[in-house]
């Protein structure tokens, strides 16, 4: 008999803690997810199990465990956020500041790992002085500045996707690959999830 294939990644994993930080209900996290009700309560008993999370009637919400992971995250990459360039306007847009990057690759490496987690396109922009796509200096990006607490040598990942869960999707990966989350993420956890 073949057990049930998990449709969840993660990827979702880490976006899920994103909307942990105050007590929310499963099907709250369900609907910001965009997955299925009993997909987040294998996702929430996984994190659970891990203790980086904690529920209450209230809701369920990261644990002082979970804080503490997500504090070591956010020195690496912050949570995507809904951005409106307009390039695609049919496609869902995320932002994601990654932050000491570990990693120096050309861009379009980044933007194919991006692109291989789910999103259609993925613009990769540097933040020196300004926001800038490098070898391109026409394009204005300092509207997206007022969006995201930039700081020198930051990268922004902006991932085009037909849904919000795999933009999310996207620009995680791009901080995965860019970063030592990998590792942060592997050292945090005591039993596989997935």
């Amino acid at each position: 008999m073949v057990g049930n294939i998990p449709n969840y990644s993660a990827l979702d994993l880490v976006r899920s803690m994103f909307y942990l930080e105050e007590p929310v209900s499963r099907l709250e996290l369900s609907r910001s997810l965009e997955l299925g009700e009993g997909t987040v309560r294998t996702i929430l008993d996984g994190l659970k199990g891990n203790g980086l999370i904690a529920s209450t009637q209230e809701g369920h919400f990261l644990s002082g465990k979970g804080k503490n992971l997500m504090e070591k995250i956010g020195l690496m990459m912050g949570q995507p956020k809904s951005v409106r360039l307009g390039i695609f306007p049919k496609l869902k847009e995320k932002g994601c500041i990654i932050r000491k990057k570990s990693r120096n690759v050309p861009d379009y490496k980044v933007r194919d790992i991006a692109v291989k987690n789910g999103a259609e396109g993925a613009l990769i922009l540097s933040y020196g002085s300004r926001l800038e796509i490098p070898c391109y200096s026409r394009a204005d990006f300092s509207f997206l500045g007022n969006e995201f607490n930039l700081q020198r040598n930051d990268t922004l990942v902006v991932a085009f996707a037909g849904n919000s869960r795999d933009a999310e999707n996207a620009c995680i990966s791009c901080a995965l690959y860019l970063t030592n989350l990998q590792k942060v993420l592997n050292g945090r956890l005591k039993s596989k999830i997935i």
